[in-house]
């Protein structure tokens, strides 16, 4: 595996670990805070995709499973809060 892919599977890993929920309680609606809070995850890491790996919106869209538009937008709605993906991923893993 080359650098590249390893860092795409990592974080396919850890996009994965953030739907944990979805996938445990298909039919149970998260509260609208957890769903916002879910949102703004999936916007920051898409922030570090973008700012520190240089990944196109495609291919952060098909990674997030954000249509390319909303992301686009929301993406330029915010600023980016954490330097490196792994201050994001020990915040993720501390919440």
């Amino acid at each position: 595996m080359t650098n590249r892919q390893e860092k795409r599977a990592s974080l396919q890993k850890l996009i994965r670990q953030m739907d944990v929920y979805n996938w445990e309680h298909p039919g149970e609606e998260l509260s609208t805070y957890q769903k916002q809070s879910d949102k703004e995850h999936f916007f920051q890491l898409s922030l570090i995709l973008r700012n520190n790996y240089q990944l196109s919106f495609r291919e952060i869209s098909d990674m997030v499973h954000i249509p390319i538009n909303t992301l686009h937008r929301e993406l330029n709605k915010r600023s980016q809060e954490y330097d490196t993906l792994e201050d994001f991923v020990n915040m993720v893993q501390n919440q």
